[in-house]
């Protein structure tokens, strides 16, 4: 059995439309709203969760997954260097699901793994973005969000 959301976090999953930025602090639970909203969505689909090498390594998203879903689903976790050379494996796929952690990461958008992301998350079926700190230097780092949503080119 999956551990149960809070209220106020099963409130903003009910009232969330299917592609997501998640902005909230450190221990708010943006892993646990983003599993529950990719099973909400996307249950049978692929999941790829890009985020910093250094959480790949941990295997903290493995045991987030263990513990907010009752299934074990298609999944990788990769870094946002090893997206950037394997993007192809994840292009046009629309039953996949790409959860973006530590988005911040993708705030330039000329960079190659801001490209490689805008590539999948283009093809897929869902994306979700999470972030404490979304726009980290100025509003200019939300260029990529931008793009992504539509509000820009």
């Amino acid at each position: 059995m999956s551990l149960e959301l809070y209220d106020w976090q099963q409130e903003y999953l009910n009232n969330t439309p299917q592609n997501l930025i998640i902005t909230a602090d450190l221990g708010s639970g943006k892993s646990a709203l983003s599993l529950r909203h990719y099973d909400k969505h996307n249950p049978n689909g692929r999941l790829l969760i890009v985020c910093p090498a250094s959480k790949r390594d941990s295997k903290d998203w493995e045991r987030e997954i263990a513990r907010f879903l009752d299934y074990t689903p298609d999944f990788a976790v990769m870094s946002y260097e090893g997206m950037a050379k394997h993007y192809a494996d994840y292009e046009n796929d629309p039953t996949l699901t790409i959860i973006a952690d530590e988005c911040h990461m993708l705030a330039q958008p000329t960079t190659k793994r801001s490209k490689a992301f805008l590539r999948i998350a283009r093809g897929a079926g869902q994306w979700i973005l999470l972030s404490g700190t979304p726009t980290p230097n100025s509003w200019r780092s939300a260029a990529t969000y931008a793009i992504l949503t539509g509000l820009s080119r």
